[in-house]
């Protein structure tokens, strides 16, 4: 009897275990993973991080008071009223804090952050010598055997005006958070941070460039890695399409940050892809999951064809460098050029990559002089609304207006290259010398009007002069229309011309 109870109960055990496997899908197992965070500000100490395990949530919202602890935590680093409402969240895991300020140019490395693959891990400290400034960034774990990567960059929290007294600010030995009322502020979170104004005891001294710390998570005991200068070139390599200068941006090798389907998902897209101005697009996509460096390189001016253009990016081993820049006789077309940097810090592995062509989608093609940067058309057009509105592949120059396919197209292996390779010297610009004054030439006399058709030697005149007129109104009609272009492509007298790797 009493073994046809158990066997019974086994049966019964086993069926109670199937349907709760039917009901509950395995899930992925969490793992412990260590976390690294460098600041890599000169003079801004951070407040001890908090670490936030999510999912692909939004953690701050627009108002600074709609998120309880933010004020407390922006305004004097305290942890634990914001960590409390971050774990309320929805889609927040877990919440976990570093136990010490990491001092500008140091790093420090929490052990037991608990994560699992597709988990989003954030990281918030304040930059303690502001009223408010908080520093947030995310990486993506995307693969349990890989690292994953991330930076931060600075909000104004709005919770206090930015002043700048030595009352107000941390690590003048302020008060921080004495006043918790979000109305002394700008009310609003604001991204990216002006930076320091010097308008109270700060200094100059006391900015950042665009993020203000990164951070690597990775197995438990791996060695920490560290970012550093790494070397590329992008060579252009077609025949009529001047590359305007590039954004640069290195990620996570995992994942794709220059992923959207309409130019409105991706703010800047728009004014890189018709004008090659990439300011916007330099802070949309600091603030990316998984990126760890933004700039945009001074090439001098766009890169012609046949040219190219060497300079360094801050990255680890094992992310992407990632270049985009506009095909300037185009309207909208841009390229996109992803190297990995292997190797090591002593000696980087050159690897290459053939560059994508892109319609933004941001403007029609219509080829005219009036939209098209390198005919003199006006670059700023930025016609949002009035292009094909969906990002894809381009296909090509028609030859429906002012562009020739044959002196402008290209073809799908010759668009441009992207090369990493070791640091390279990059010259800094140099300041435009003062014009110096000059006298006015006196006017040499007028000659007496000769005999019609005959030259100043007495021999007949055989056209000459009016042969060099007519050369000279040639030239002077081609300059006017190189002019247009040359706004373009000839360097500004006040900076040297491009480094190019030898």
């Amino acid at each position: 009897m009493n073994r046809i109870v158990a066997i019974t109960l086994v049966a019964a055990a086993l069926v109670s275990a199937a349907i709760s496997l039917e009901n509950h899908p395995l899930q992925a197992q969490s793992q412990l993973y260590q976390l690294t965070v460098r600041n890599v500000t000169d003079r801004q100490p951070i407040s001890p991080p908090i670490v936030v395990v999510h999912q692909n949530a939004r953690l701050f919202p627009k108002s600074a008071d709609r998120l309880d602890g933010l004020e407390e935590f922006a305004e004097s680093g305290a942890q634990p009223a914001l960590m409390e409402s971050l774990s309320d969240r929805t889609g927040v895991k877990s919440v976990t804090r570093f136990g010490g300020v990491i001092d500008p140019q140091s790093q420090k490395t929490i052990i037991n952050v608990s994560a699992e693959p597709g988990d989003h891990i954030s990281v918030i400290g304040m930059l303690l010598c502001t009223n408010d400034a908080v520093t947030v960034g995310t990486a993506i774990l995307t693969d349990e055997a890989s690292p994953a990567f991330g930076s931060g960059i600075v909000i104004d929290a709005g919770t206090e005006e930015n002043d700048e007294s030595r009352r107000n600010v941390p690590c003048l030995e302020g008060t921080g958070a004495a006043d918790l009322d979000t109305a002394d502020g700008e009310g609003t979170i604001t991204s990216p941070h002006p930076g320091i104004k010097v308008v109270g005891d700060l200094g100059a001294v006391f900015g950042w460039n665009r993020t203000a710390m990164e951070f690597v998570v990775d197995t438990r005991g791996t060695l920490p890695k560290r970012a550093f200068d790494v070397g590329a070139t992008l060579s252009n390599n077609t025949n009529g399409q001047p590359i305007t200068p590039p954004v640069v941006v290195v990620h996570d090798k995992n994942v794709d940050v220059i992923n959207y389907t309409r130019p409105i998902e991706l703010n800047g897209i728009d004014r890189l892809s018709e004008g090659g101005d990439g300011a916007v697009l330099l802070d949309t996509l600091a603030a990316e999951p998984g990126v760890v460096s933004v700039t945009q390189w001074h090439t001098d001016g766009p890169i012609a064809p046949g040219d190219s253009y060497s300079g360094n990016a801050r990255a680890f081993i094992g992310t992407n460098i990632t270049a985009l820049g506009m095909f300037a006789c185009t309207n909208d077309a841009y390229i996109v050029a992803s190297a990995e940097v292997k190797g090591s810090s002593i000696q980087v592995m050159t690897d290459s990559a053939i560059a994508s062509v892109f319609d933004s989608g941001a403007e029609n093609n219509d080829e005219t002089t009036d939209t098209v940067p390198c005919l003199g058309g006006d670059a700023a057009a930025f016609s949002e609304g009035n292009g094909e509105n969906q990002r894809r592949e381009h296909p090509g120059i028609e030859g429906n207006a002012d562009l020739n396919p044959e002196t402008h197209g290209w073809s799908a292996d010759e668009t441009a290259t992207l090369t990493t390779h070791n640091k390279v010297e990059v010259a800094e610009p140099v300041a435009t010398p003062e014009p110096v004054p000059t006298e006015t030439p006196t006017p040499e006399p007028t000659a007496e009007p000769g005999t019609p058709g005959i030259g100043p030697d007495g021999l007949p005149d055989t056209g000459g002069s009016t042969i060099g007129a007519a050369w000279s109104m040639a030239a002077l009609s081609l300059g006017i229309a190189s002019a247009l272009i040359g706004a373009w492509l000839i360097p500004t007298a006040n900076r040297r011309r491009a480094n190019r790797r030898q």
